[in-house]
């Protein structure tokens, strides 16, 4: 992630929501029960604040990283049941 992942542009901080997806189409959210940036209890409130199908794993903030097998699975049952 350190090569490939730049510093947030600025702006981005200023630029405004007209619409968020999650209003209008399924989610599935991954809730990080070992995650140290954000706590798994606040990841669950935004969960069911989207109406979404959860997912709780043992990981970290970067779940892709220490469970890419997990996160892959999810992202395939999500795009199944959006079919």
């Amino acid at each position: 992630m350190a090569a490939t992942q730049g510093p947030i542009q600025a702006k981005a901080l200023d630029d405004k929501v007209t619409k968020a997806a999650w209003h209008t189409k399924p989610v599935t959210y991954i809730v990080g029960t070992n995650d140290h940036m954000i706590p798994a209890a606040l990841e669950r409130v935004f969960a069911k604040k989207m109406n979404a199908t959860t997912v709780e794993l043992p990981t970290s903030h970067v779940a892709m990283l220490s469970k890419p097998d997990d996160v892959a699975a999810a992202i395939i049952a999500a795009a199944e049941r959006t079919r």
